[in-house]
């Protein structure tokens, strides 16, 4: 279905770009304002947006995602309007077909110019995860079993992972140069959905007894229970 974006009839400005009119004959062109606005899904700036309208480039978005055109068109004109994603984007979110009205009221003052905004949604998210290794610092963080860098002061460390939606990752922490520590090589699943995330992965660990401890503790009970016990005193037997 085919979004129509209506413009208003505003005064006349220099470099105006004149599109092919498709009004009745000897129906003199209107000069429209256009203006533009072109932002990912985030809301940052797009520049060097080409905008066109029906075979007419009307021209390139500026650094900060603008592009302000004036055009001249016959009232009821209607053409397509293109405006190609960058690279990493999926097609744009705008109306795909410009109507040109001409709306000034009985009193002959116009209306002010629309702007029309292009939405270019990026193909892959942004996962922001903070890892919090309760204390201990130095220790590897693997993702998906690859290595991304080790826990820093205080066991605290970022990590920043991009991929598409519904992407799904494993964020892991290597504990074999800390034997003593439970869990071992704790685990946290990542799953990136429509917008970007932040995510939390907070193991809590505890030591648990040294095997050399462990093993002593074994011995000292089979000593124990391998001790033989005095041989009681017997009493004298009484025959009749």
């Amino acid at each position: 279905m085919n979004t129509q974006f209506y413009f208003a009839l505003i005064a006349a400005a220099l470099g105006t770009t004149s599109l092919t009119a498709c009004g009745e004959p000897g129906q003199t062109p209107s000069r429209y304002s256009l203006s533009f606005a072109a932002l990912d899904d985030r809301g940052d700036a797009l520049a060097r947006i080409p905008i066109q309208i029906g075979e007419t480039l009307i021209g390139t978005t500026d650094t900060s995602g603008i592009l302000l055109a004036e055009v001249n068109a016959n009232d009821g004109d209607r053409y397509p309007l293109l405006a190609p994603c960058p690279e990493g984007y999926d097609p744009f979110e705008a109306p795909d077909e410009v109507v040109f009205l001409d709306t000034r009221g009985l009193s002959g003052e116009k209306n002010a110019s629309l702007e029309i905004q292009i939405i270019c949604k990026r193909k892959t998210r942004i996962a922001a995860i903070l890892v919090h290794a309760d204390g201990h610092e130095g220790m590897p963080i693997l993702v998906d079993g690859v290595p991304k860098g080790t826990t820093g002061p205080g066991g605290i460390a970022h990590v920043r992972l991009e991929g598409s939606q519904n992407s799904q990752f494993e964020i892991s922490l290597d504990t074999s140069s800390q034997p003593t520590l439970v869990p071992k090589n704790p685990r946290h699943a990542v799953q990136l959905g429509v917008e970007d995330g932040l995510f939390v992965f907070e193991p809590a660990f505890s030591e648990a007894e040294p095997p050399e401890v462990k093993k002593q503790k074994r011995r000292r009970r089979r000593g124990t229970s391998s001790q033989t016990e005095p041989a009681k005193p017997r009493r004298p037997v009484k025959i009749n």
